[in-house]
């Protein structure tokens, strides 16, 4: 049997344990996922309670088209067991809206890959859209 300085540069083998704690940290490990698409869900929704969110505006006009966004499942919220925070960085936008968080929660929950692009602000009504897309 070889010992660790005769294998050389040979990597050791990773736990599927270990592999799966990379994965759940968001680690990008380099590899393409064969096949990969990318499905759009919702080409341009609202956000909803952006008006409740401090610094909201500020935010949202410094964002550019297509800059990515980030979906929290926030299922202790006590007002909607179905919701789903949108970040920029670390600033709160607001939430998905009602109106179509139900079914994205549920692909979260399921363990899909769910992700956001920043559309556009409008300025009247302070308004942040967003496109939403399924990592498949």
């Amino acid at each position: 049997m070889p010992t660790d300085e005769q294998k050389g540069n040979v990597l050791a083998p990773i736990a599927s344990t270990e592999l799966g704690s990379l994965l759940d940290s968001g680690h990008d490990l380099g590899i393409p996922m064969p096949y990969a698409s990318r499905i759009v869900l919702l080409e341009e929704t609202c956000l909803a309670g952006t008006r409740l969110v401090h610094n909201a505006d500020q935010v949202a006009k410094k964002l550019k088209e297509g800059q990515e966004l980030t979906l929290q499942r926030d299922v202790a919220n006590l007002r909607d067991s179905w919701a789903i925070r949108v970040m920029a960085g670390q600033n709160r936008l607001g939430y998905v809206s009602v109106d179509c968080n139900e079914i994205l929660a549920r692909l979260m929950d399921a363990g899909k890959s769910l992700g956001a692009r920043f559309v556009r602000y409008e300025k009247a009504g302070s308004r942040i859209y967003m496109e939403v897309y399924l990592d498949d």
